[in-house]
């Protein structure tokens, strides 16, 4: 995770039961708004993963406080914010027999550490 240090520091939370601070590194809760949305991200870069998960409610409006799935936009955001502009990563779609699902509008992604992730071939991206 090549992460930008300057948005960790300044959306970090640091109070409070999920309180971390720049010691941390990536390892932390993050909270923010971008336009009408208030943007919810836990990172952490522990047992050979990069990984973020996202979450995004409406913070104005007649529907302040309804959940939304992130965008492809907001992804990519906080792709770039948590891990780079150069770095792939992936959202993993596990066997339904795997899968956890503590919050609907609740995205992830994550990066091997420890390995290079298979590319696909420019034309198929």
């Amino acid at each position: 995770m090549k992460p930008d240090r300057q948005f960790l520091r300044a959306t970090r939370v640091r109070v409070g039961k999920a309180a971390s601070d720049d010691s941390d590194g990536c390892n932390g809760v993050f909270r923010w708004t971008e336009g009408p949305l208030a943007i919810l991200a836990i990172a952490s870069d522990r047992e050979g993963w990069g990984h973020v998960s996202i979450t995004a409610w409406r913070s104005v409006g007649p529907e302040v406080g309804a959940y939304e799935l992130p965008s492809w936009d907001l992804m990519e955001r906080v792709k770039q914010l948590f891990f780079g502009p150069d770095a792939w990563v992936i959202q993993y779609h596990p066997p339904k027999a795997k899968r956890i699902n503590n919050h609907n509008s609740c995205l992830h992604l994550w990066e091997p550490l420890k390995q290079k992730l298979p590319i696909p071939p420019p034309e198929m991206v």
